[in-house]
């Protein structure tokens, strides 16, 4: 049946063969059964269609573009498998190179998944593929026959039913037709209008989607300039609660100096008094004012200890200031005894020179009267019997 270059010995053509006459089979049935529901019922219909001026209703053009679209891919492969598979033949028919089924079935397979099979999962073979684009392509025929079939879904042109009209009333008149592709003018102009329409909303969108950007910018703006002034009186705040504070500790330090001088003033006049004894009434103070009386004490004790400590400073300037003793003059020494025995008074001289001050005695001397003179340079009353 076939020449002698088809067949090969080896073990894997024949599986090779097996798959290539099982797609084969299945394409072959397939094909016979949508060439008799499409060619042969399908095409008839729409040629009467197309004699009688007529054409399908707008809602069955969508099918009619999906079986448009699924035939070429199908010739497309047809035709693609066909210009590689010739070569190869009248090479084996020429002898020049041996004929491999295999080589045809990858053929095949390229062709299928650029063409019908674009989306073909791992492992399937393109027979099949090719096999499920033709079923599919007689279902669409099948669902599509019955519809086209039905009057209701076909437009009639005036012209045929003056036809029909004509030969029943032969003396009526003049006949005028209309295609029905005149017939669809208002349906195409009112998918216009609703266009013109879509497109008008759509630029108004546009237009307010621009507005609603631009007041977003704007307050955008306000926002920031909320924020700096914001900023610069959160500045002028703390300015205002630092040049505050610093007044009210200018007005308390004015009346912590009010209080030393008076205290000084005090202690000028009167003799000082233990304030620290002097009892105080129960509730009359509060926590607040007793912490503050402890301070003022702490710094009359401070300005008092100070002021005697620079008095004592003057009055030792002053005595540095003092011009030094004068030298101290020895006595003629008394010329020794005679031996002879013989004197003017029966009574001997018993009278001994002074002994000479030391220098340790002389810096108690010192330190002692330097300390009498602070502590009285800094008591506002002097005991005379003191001294």
């Amino acid at each position: 049946m076939y020449p002698e270059w088809i067949y090969d010995r080896k073990p894997e053509s024949f599986v090779h063969s097996r798959l290539y006459m099982e797609g084969k089979n299945t394409i072959e049935a397939l094909m016979k059964y949508t060439e008799r529901g499409f060619k042969l019922k399908l095409t008839k219909r729409l040629n009467d269609i197309i004699q009688e001026s007529s054409a399908l209703k707008s809602h069955l053009v969508q099918q009619l573009k999906n079986l448009s679209n699924a035939v070429p891919e199908l010739v497309n492969f047809d035709i693609s498998l066909a210009q590689q598979v010739i070569p190869h033949l009248s090479d084996a028919r020429s002898a020049k190179a041996p004929f491999q089924l295999a080589t045809v079935l990858s053929y095949a397979r390229q062709t299928a998944t650029s063409t019908v099979a674009k989306d073909m999962k791992p492992g399937t073979s393109c027979f099949e593929a090719v096999g499920e684009a033709i079923a599919q392509l007689s279902a669409e025929c099948n669902k599509l026959l019955p519809l086209a079939m039905e009057p209701e879904n076909v437009f009639k042109s005036r012209l045929l039913l003056a036809l029909i009209f004509v030969k029943y009333h032969a003396n009526d008149g003049q006949v005028s037709g209309t295609p029905p592709w005149v017939l669809r003018i208002e349906e195409i102009r009112a998918r216009m209008t609703t266009n013109v329409e879509a497109e008008q909303k759509a630029a108004q969108l546009q237009e307010e989607i621009q507005g609603l950007s631009r007041s977003l910018k704007t307050k955008d703006q306000v926002i920031q300039k909320s924020e700096v002034k914001i900023e610069h009186m959160e500045r002028r705040m703390e300015a205002v609660k630092e040049q505050a504070d610093l007044d009210m500790f200018e007005q308390d330090n004015a009346k912590l100096k009010a209080l030393v001088a008076g205290s000084e003033r005090q202690a000028a006049s009167t003799q000082p008094v233990d304030s620290e004894n002097v009892p105080m009434e129960g509730n009359v103070e509060t926590p607040h004012l007793l912490e503050q009386i402890k301070a003022l004490r702490g710094t009359v004790r401070f300005l008092r200890t100070e002021n005697s400590y620079l008095k004592g400073q003057d009055l030792l300037k002053e005595i540095q200031a003092l011009p030094h003793l004068p030298e101290h003059i020895s006595r003629v020494r008394t010329p020794p005894l005679d031996p002879s025995g013989q004197s003017d008074t029966d009574e001997s001289d018993t009278e001994l020179p002074p002994a000479p001050p030391t220098i340790r005695s002389l810096a108690t001397e010192t330190k002692v009267l330097y300390r009498d003179i602070i502590k009285f340079s800094s008591s506002p009353h002097v005991d005379a019997e003191e001294g």
